[in-house]
This record gives structure tokens, C-alpha cells and sequence, in this order.
């Protein structure tokens, strides 16, 4: 998990909205047998699948969504040392397949565990299901009812990184999958 406090605070921002009791982290998307993608989590040492399910209420993930690009690079004190300022794109997906809340209430709340998190800059968040399936599960199919909550949140970790806390930062081992 790249950016592994600013995630961990991110995740505790978005456990204490109540919505979630878990979040799934460092999912990638996985290719099936007979073509197209689907997210999965490492789980005990095997993928997972962590994609829409109508069975498991209120869900969602984590995922990098490209590369991290330095944005920054400033030098600190002598001996060339610099700290490396990355921006590193993420996306979590939000998922309930039969939500009766106010689901304007739901991504209000939401979006407010996003802002209050520092070193976290929100790029776009998407509301229309249609969209979300093509980018996560592209050969996926999937019935939607009106009372369905399915969006997601790209963002970007705004990670320094020195070589002192390289080691923290990017970490999986010992990270529970899903966070709760």
C-alpha cells in the first residue's frame, strides 16, 4: 500500500462515517479466464474477489489507479538528500445494492472523511453506475435498481518520500485486508 499513513487515515475517516465495517486495499484488477478484469484484494495470500455483490451490504475498495509521479523534489541539508514530493492515484469504489438512505446524504459524508484527511486531494468523484462498471469490471454486467449506491472517488496520496520512511510508507505486510 503506497502511502501507507495517509491511507490509514484515510480508512479510519471513512470507518467512522458507519457506513463501511471494512475497507478492501490494495486490490488490483485481476484479468479472468475468458477475458476482461475483475477487482480483486489479497486476502491470506490469495486474490479475492472484492467487485459488486448484492449479498454483502454496504461494501467498497482501494485501488492505484496509475503511476505516481514526482511532482517535487527539494534538497534537504548536505549529502544530495532530497525529499520527493509523489502524487499517487487512487480510486475507491463504494458499493450497496439496495440502499433506502439518501444516497446525496451518503457521498456528502463521504466526501467529508476525504477532505478531512491531509496530504489527500480529491480529482473527480462518479455517480453514474455505467461508468464506474466499465472502469472496474469492464466485461461486467450488472442489474441496477433505483435504490442502488454504486460510486467512486479518485483521488490523489500526496506522498514525500525520503529514505528514511520509504520502508513505512510503502508497506503491506501486517495490513489486514479489508481495513476495519
Amino acid at each position: 500500500m503506497i502511502g501507507y499513513s495517509i491511507l490509514e487515515e484515510l480508512f479510519r475517516n471513512i470507518l467512522q462515517t458507519k457506513f463501511v465495517t471494512g475497507i478492501y486495499h490494495s486490490v488490483l484488477l485481476k484479468p479472468l479466464e475468458k477475458g476482461g478484469l475483475k477487482p480483486a484484494a489479497p486476502v491470506n495470500g490469495r486474490y479475492q474477489y472484492v467487485g459488486l455483490d448484492d449479498t454483502k451490504g454496504f461494501s467498497c475498495y482501494c485501488r492505484t489507479t496509475g503511476p505516481s509521479d514526482v511532482v517535487d523534489a527539494e534538497k534537504i541539508g548536505g549529502c544530495n538528500t532530497r525529499k520527493y514530493r509523489f502524487n499517487v492515484p487512487h480510486k475507491i469504489v463504494f458499493f450497496n445494492a439496495s440502499e433506502d438512505r439518501n444516497h446525496e446524504d451518503i457521498i456528502a459524508t463521504l466526501l467529508k472523511a476525504f477532505m478531512k484527511t491531509s496530504f489527500i486531494r480529491i480529482q473527480k468523484f462518479t455517480v453514474i453506475p455505467d461508468e464506474i462498471l466499465r472502469s472496474e469490471a469492464p466485461t461486467g454486467r450488472f442489474n441496477f435498481r433505483d435504490n442502488t449506491l454504486y460510486f467512486a472517488i479518485d483521488f490523489f496520496v500526496l506522498l514525500d518520500l525520503q529514505t528514511s520512511n520509504c520502508n513505512e510508507e510503502i508497506k503491506c505486510e501486517g495490513v489486514p485486508n479489508p481495513f476495519c
